[in-house]
C-alpha cells in the first residue's frame, strides 16, 4: 500500500472497445504486465486472471465473501482513516498499478485479519465482447511488507508471494461452484514474467485464467 496525499489520476476508459473474442483483445493491447510504477515500468505482475461477464462484478466476489478495496486514487481516505485500516484489515487500502497508463477500475480482496497476508485482485475494464465486458486483472498473495519505489517516491509495500499461479488456482476453486459461473478455459499469456525491481521470476506457467459470467 502507498499513501498518496491528495493524489488523483485520470483513468484511460477503454470500455468503448469491442472484441469478437479474448485473443482479439490481446493482441490489440499487446500487453500482458500491470506496473506499480507507471513512469519506471517496474514492480511488474503478470495477468493472469480475465473475467468476461454481462453482470454486476462485486456480485460474483459477494458470493467468495470477498471485499471491495478501497485505493488511494479512487476513495478520499484520510490520514485518521489510512491509521484506522491498520486495526480494521478488511479495510487496509492497496496501491495503484496501472495498465497502459490506466489504474485499476476494481479491486478486491479476501478478508482476513492479518496485516500481512492478503489475496488481492486488481481488475481493469479494457472492453467488450458482444455485450459482456472484458476485465484483466492480476491477482496475487500479500506475504511481507517492504520498501521500494514507487512514482519516484520511498514508500512501504507489501511484497507477494511469487508462486503467482498457486494463488490464480486459488481464486478458481472459490469460484468453481460459483451459481454464476458459465464456464472457463486457460490461455497462454506470458512467456517473460521476471520481476525486474526485486530481481525475481515469478514461479508460473504464464497461463492465465478466462472466467465466463
Amino acid at each position: 500500500f502507498v499513501y498518496y496525499p491528495n493524489h488523483t489520476l485520470e483513468s484511460r476508459h477503454f470500455s468503448e472497445n469491442t472484441f469478437s473474442n479474448i485473443n482479439e483483445a490481446i493482441l490489440f493491447y499487446n500487453e500482458t504486465n500491470i506496473y506499480g510504477d507507471n513512469y519506471l515500468k517496474t514492480y511488474e505482475q503478470p495477468i493472469n486472471i480475465i473475467l468476461v461477464s454481462d453482470k454486476n462484478i462485486s456480485l460474483i466476489f459477494d458470493e467468495i465473501n470477498w471485499s471491495k478495496s478501497r485505493t488511494f486514487s479512487r476513495d478520499n481516505i484520510t490520514l485518521i482513516e489510512f491509521l484506522d485500516s491498520f486495526t480494521n484489515k478488511d479495510k487496509l487500502p492497496i496501491s495503484d498499478f496501472f495498465y497502459k497508463n490506466k489504474i485499476q477500475d476494481l479491486a478486491f480482496q479476501e478478508k482476513s485479519n492479518s496485516l500481512i497476508n492478503r489475496h488481492h485482485l486488481r481488475l481493469y475494464l479494457i472492453g467488450k465482447i458482444e455485450n459482456k465486458s472484458i476485465y484483466f486483472g492480476s491477482i496475487s498473495e500479500d506475504d511481507d511488507l517492504r520498501f521500494t519505489i514507487m512514482q519516484f517516491l520511498p514508500v512501504l509495500v507489501h511484497d507477494i508471494n511469487y508462486n503467482i499461479d498457486e494463488s490464480r488456482e486459488y481464486f478458481k476453486n472459490l469460484l468453481i461452484n460459483s451459481s454464476l459461473l458459465s464456464h472457463y478455459e486457460y490461455i497462454q499469456l506470458n512467456n517473460f514474467t521476471f520481476n525486474q525491481s526485486t530481481q525475481k521470476e515469478y514461479q508460473s506457467d504464464g497461463k492465465a485464467i478466462v472466467l465466463y459470467y
